[in-house]
């Protein structure tokens, strides 16, 4: 891939990121309409203005308009209690109606359907940016004392990837955990610790990959399952605040092996780039 591409990768990237930022948060809950349709515009023009700003310029009105419908797709899929859930639950996909469980299942398989075909449309999108002169970014960038030696690609590149292991991988747990059960949503305020924690640990697994130090990645993985340890031992014994032995661990375990795919999957990208 060129330059340009890998710049338009992480242009697209880094808009995906914000919109899930402005949509949800770090919890990864989209909490109404009206905080969907803030991160759907603020991530198109993130998107837009990262592409002018490394030189990529503006993608064809056809690529925007399928960008914007899966985009879309993946952040109004995820409203909490929104219209998707409320006719999935009355019976959308079927004649029969569905409790609150096997609706939220049904949700969480339909918004990640729809962030594989955004990541698609990403890498599809790619190489079809027209390019633009001048790259505003590439000016800073070489007049920069820090960055002097950072071409632009790679710079937008891990930009895009920092936002994108942030809030959106948070919401991509999050919807992969409600494949498997949502009893544990009950008690997610008690864990909301573990949103930051596997935030600071994707990218130290990001920022080691791309050292070249791929073995302190897995120090970081070895050290969050020995930190984690003692509290799933005590859970064995007793039960506290509602949350069973089961889901706990279920939670932690499945948690966090998307949450290291995800990391892992994005250091394998800025490395070979």
């Amino acid at each position: 891939m060129s330059d340009l591409d890998v710049a338009a990768v992480g242009a697209l990237l880094l808009a995906i990121g914000c919109a899930d930022l402005a949509a949800s948060g770090l919890s990864g809950i989209v909490t109404s309409s009206r905080r969907a349709l803030f991160g759907l515009l603020l991530g198109l023009a993130v998107g837009l203005v990262a592409g002018y700003a490394s030189g990529v310029g503006r993608p064809p009105w056809l690529a925007i308009l399928v960008t914007v419908s899966v985009l879309t797709g993946w952040l109004f899929s995820r409203v909490e209690n929104g219209w998707l859930f409320n006719r999935v639950k009355a019976g959308l996909f079927s004649q029969e109606t569905k409790n609150d469980e096997l609706a939220v299942q049904t949700c969480a398989r339909l918004s990640l359907i729809a962030h594989c075909l955004l990541l698609l449309v990403t890498l599809v999108l790619a190489d079809r940016w027209s390019s633009s002169e001048p790259s505003w970014l590439h000016d800073r960038l070489q007049e920069s004392e820090v960055f002097g030696g950072v071409e632009t690609g790679q710079f937008m590149l891990l930009a895009g990837l920092v936002f994108y292991l942030s809030a959106t991988s948070n919401a991509i747990v999050r919807q992969a955990l409600n494949l498997i059960t949502s009893d544990w949503t009950r008690n997610a305020q008690r864990l909301k610790a573990g949103r930051v924690i596997g935030v600071i640990e994707r990218l130290f697994i990001l920022g080691f990959i791309v050292a070249g130090q791929a073995t302190g990645a897995g120090l970081v993985v070895s050290a969050k399952a020995v930190l984690r340890l003692p509290e799933m031992t005590r859970r064995i014994d007793a039960e506290q605040g509602g949350v069973s032995v089961e889901p706990f661990s279920e939670y932690v375990l499945v948690g966090s092996m998307i949450s290291w795919l995800v990391a892992f999957a994005a250091g394998a990208l800025a490395a070979r780039i």
